[in-house]
């Protein structure tokens, strides 16, 4: 199962320790962007995904997107990447007070 997720803070930390853990998913199936450098260098070095800077790769290669940004940032995050997920995608909302519709 590949599965991505846009937005790589302590909540998205969490849930890929928890996947790797129970071996759902290899580091290598495993995507993630953020705007911070910083987080994606330790989620690169702890766990050996992959990291990105665009919230569209994420779309281009997992089946599975957890949206885990701030509430804030879900608008502007769901415009950038609403071209890239289709039918195809189960797309996963962990951002707080925020539904899809």
């Amino acid at each position: 199962m590949k599965i991505g997720f846009i937005g790589a803070g302590r909540m998205a930390d969490a849930i890929i320790a928890a996947i790797l853990d129970s071996k759902l998913a290899t580091g290598h199936e495993v995507f993630a962007s953020d705007v911070s450098e910083e987080r994606r260098k330790l989620l690169k070095a702890n766990y050996g995904i992959n990291m990105y800077t665009r919230n569209r790769a994420i779309g281009e290669n997992a089946e599975v997107v957890v949206l885990a940004v701030k509430p804030q940032q879900l608008d502007e995050v769901l415009a950038d990447v609403s071209q890239d997920l289709t039918a195809k995608h189960l797309v996963i909302s962990i951002v707080a007070g925020k539904n899809l519709a």
